[in-house]
């Protein structure tokens, strides 16, 4: 007997009645969900459901040329004669009998565990593991079943090159021929496919290519389980692309480091929004942001790291990929959306076993500047120059901060900063202001967390996207902890220059990484802009993973590439907590 599942929301003051449709008359396999009021009557939903089905239905007939004559549909929740002036939920709560929709009987069950959405990514390579995408109700998502299935049919050599014309009709604006809608078979008929996997992802292989996946998920809590939810990939298994560069660095953390030690991983995504014409060396397949994310999911999961930074990261990636991704390897995230309209921002992902976030705070920087009192001295200076100030306040950079206190260690509190500074290639000044504010920020923090708790010892990591060459004043800022009010950075742009303010840092930190020659490389330009630094009296660094070669880098002009999702590289380095290391 199937089942009608009602749904209760007290909060909307709304139930849900779901229920899976199979009409054999014309192969149609659904499940329908509808929310109603909690004071209609019965007899008034159950003329809704009618006519929704009757609407859903009269196009499954049309398309199979039946007549609508043909379909049968009946829907009674209740023999009750009153039921014209009953609500449904009194009804169903009453009643003793099971329902019965289009001559099939429904038991009723209450809140049990349903699937609202399961969708499966829109690109699917040999080699990157495929995940679907789950939205859960009265559910344990790590309790979930899931079931894969291949095709046994595959695609033609005349559907293949249909495939072609598609990605041709998007690419050259519809001026090309355009293709047929290639239909994938049926879910419902289970000898289309075949069984090929039971845990919650899937390793395509190559006997996948050219054929559909198939992937069916069973909701379940700890008391019951719900009602199975099948759903078909939108696209076919496609070759990957061969051996990737980070596969050589994931050589290098095989293993996750001691209890002792810290694994970060710092991280430019590059943000869809900004992929544009720039990237003409790059074919605009491995520019989709279904395509890159499958790189830079599989690359970040191979590092085995303990925190990950990551700047430029979609809203929708972030929900839908990395954070359900990450935390099944047990790195939660936090996401912090950067100023304005933008839909990107900042993450930061961290090893549940190993760190435990006590508090965590995100700000736009410019904001923060006019609002904050300990960046009083600093508004005041911007404010003398009406230029400054305008550009200034202008900027959307964001910085993220977050208080760990180390598991194996509770003495130990770590804070790590996340940022993505300002990029126009006349904004030294700027950039240095934004780094300058973040070390303020970080000195506050750390006094009101000794005067909080003078027995921790407490230590920062500052990871991010700081647009910022080895000679610029940032390193400087970091390394030296002094820049002067004569510092050339103040006047990389003459109209807007900042006069007398001088930077003090009292937290000397160093880059983890060094200066390598390029942290981003594009056809038209290379250099360092990605950092991991560390306070450098509290830990030491006991291992960084190489970068890619020049040569690896230059294979396809630029970055991104086919094998590169972003125009910015990873930066991996392992530092290891030390005491008293001096100063």
């Amino acid at each position: 007997m199937d089942y009608l599942n009602v749904k209760i929301s007290y909060t909307s003051a709304e139930f849900c009645l779901s229920f899976q449709l199979e009409d054999p008359n014309s192969n149609f396999l659904r499940i329908f969900d509808f929310t109603r009021p909690m004071a209609e009557t019965c007899e008034a939903t159950e003329l809704k459901i009618k006519r929704t089905m009757e609407k859903t239905l009269a196009k499954q007939y049309k398309r199979l040329k039946k007549t609508s004559d043909e379909m049968n549909i009946t829907i009674k929740l209740s023999d009750n004669p009153n039921k014209s002036h009953i609500s449904t939920l009194d009804i169903l709560k009453d009643s003793e009998y099971p329902v019965e929709i289009f001559n099939k009987t429904y038991s009723i069950v209450w809140n049990t565990p349903s699937v609202i959405s399961l969708k499966i990514i829109k690109c699917i390579l040999v080699g990157f593991p495929c995940y679907p995408v789950t939205k859960l109700e009265n559910a344990d998502e790590s309790l979930a079943k899931f079931k894969w299935f291949r095709s046994i049919t595959f695609l033609s050599k005349e559907q293949q090159k249909n495939v072609v014309y598609e990605r041709q009709w998007t690419e050259r604006g519809k001026k090309c021929l355009k293709p047929m809608k290639i239909t994938p078979p049926d879910e419902t008929n289970e000898s289309q496919w075949c069984f090929i996997g039971g845990s919650s992802s899937y390793l395509p292989t190559t006997e996948d290519v050219d054929h559909w996946l198939l992937v069916e998920c069973i909701p379940k809590n700890k008391d019951t389980e719900g009602q199975p939810f099948r759903t078909v990939s939108p696209v076919v298994v496609s070759a990957g692309p061969g051996k990737c560069p980070f596969e050589d660095r994931h050589k290098f953390t095989k293993e996750r480091v001691s209890n002792l030690g810290l694994r970060v991983v710092t991280y430019n995504l590059l943000a869809d929004l900004y992929v544009n014409k720039q990237f003409t060396y790059c074919p605009p397949y491995a520019l989709e942001i279904a395509y890159r994310k499958q790189f830079f999911l599989k690359e970040i999961i191979g590092y085995n790291s303990d925190l990950v930074c990551l700047q430029e990261v979609d809203t929708k990636v972030f929900d839908g990929d990395l954070k359900p991704r990450l935390h099944l390897e047990g790195l939660p995230g936090i996401f912090d959306k950067k100023g304005g309209q933008v839909s990107e921002g900042l993450a930061c992902f961290y090893r549940t076993d190993k760190l435990r976030l006590l508090q965590t705070e995100s700000f736009t920087i410019s904001e923060g500047l006019q609002e904050r009192p300990i960046f009083r001295r600093v508004w005041e200076t911007v404010c003398r120059n009406e230029k400054l100030k305008n550009r200034v306040l202008q900027r959307t950079n964001a910085l993220q901060a977050h208080v760990f206190e180390l598991i194996e260690r509770p003495d130990r509190w770590l804070i790590v900063g996340n940022t993505h500074l300002y990029s126009h290639q006349d904004a030294d000044h700027i950039r240095l202001l934004q780094a300058g504010l973040g070390m303020l920020y970080f000195e506050d923090l750390v006094n009101t967390l000794e005067l909080k708790a003078p027995d921790k010892e407490i230590a920062l990591i500052f990871c991010g996207d700081f647009n910022c060459f080895p000679s610029n004043g940032v390193l400087e800022l970091m390394r030296k902890q002094h820049i002067p009010p004569d510092h050339k950075d103040w006047t990389s742009n003459v109209d807007e220059a900042v006069e007398d303010l001088p930077l003090i840092n009292p937290i000397r930190m160093e880059s983890a990484r060094g200066t390598p020659l390029y942290t981003n490389y594009t056809d038209d330009f290379k250099d360092c802009l990605d950092y991991i630094f560390y306070q450098e009296n509290r830990f030491n660094v006991s291992q960084v993973v190489p970068l890619p070669s020049e040569e690896e880098l230059s294979a396809n002009v630029g970055l991104p590439s086919v094998v590169f999702p972003s125009d910015h590289v990873s930066l991996v380095a392992d530092l290891t907590w030390v005491t008293n290391k001096g100063s």
